[in-house]
């Protein structure tokens, strides 16, 4: 079947439909962007565990394809460790340190993750000293439905593709 791609209509902000995360309540978040899939990890590694909640994937997402970024409104630092500091999505996600994993050992994510059979391509880490590297750095929770393609990933201790570290449940991941 043909994917249409459905526009970020608050890109960087996955939980609500204002202009500001509204995590506490809302049980379902969603994932359109690049920034989107970059404020999911800032969210968790900002101690949001997800716990009873469910994020979902809603279209492809390709780092490498600067049409599915979104523009980004909040400020993350700097995202990829190249010590540029924007107000705006840190596009080069493809060098320097490239992506941050969603979680570690000490916050790690406990929700539900639903790919919907969507696709993540070209996602890049270069974190040779962190420990818990992957898409997601520690799972405690359950991730489904997801490909990843053309992944490129180094890390320390316990490093993989989706996750670095699993301690939850993991099914119909495709790499």
């Amino acid at each position: 079947p043909i994917v249409v791609f459905q526009n970020d209509p608050n890109p960087g902000i996955i939980c609500g439909e204002g202009l500001v995360e509204d995590y506490a309540n809302n049980d379902t978040c969603y994932i359109y962007s690049v920034a989107d899939l970059v404020a999911f990890s800032h969210s968790v590694n900002s101690e949001n565990n997800y716990l009873g909640k469910t994020v979902e994937l809603v279209n492809n997402i390709d780092i490498e394809d600067n049409s599915t970024y979104g523009t980004l409104t909040n400020t993350f630092g700097d995202i990829n460790g190249n010590d540029i500091e924007t107000e705006t999505l840190d596009i080069e996600l493809t060098t320097g340190e490239g992506f941050i994993p969603i979680g570690n050992n000490t916050i790690n994510f406990q929700g539900t993750f639903e790919g919907n059979a969507r696709t993540i391509s070209n996602l890049y880490i270069n974190r040779p000293t962190r420990q818990y590297t992957g898409l997601f750095g520690y799972n405690n929770g359950y991730i489904y439905g997801l490909t990843l393609v053309g992944i490129n990933i180094e890390g320390n201790s316990y490093t993989g593709g989706i996750t670095g570290y699993n301690n939850g449940d993991i099914s119909d991941i495709y790499l």
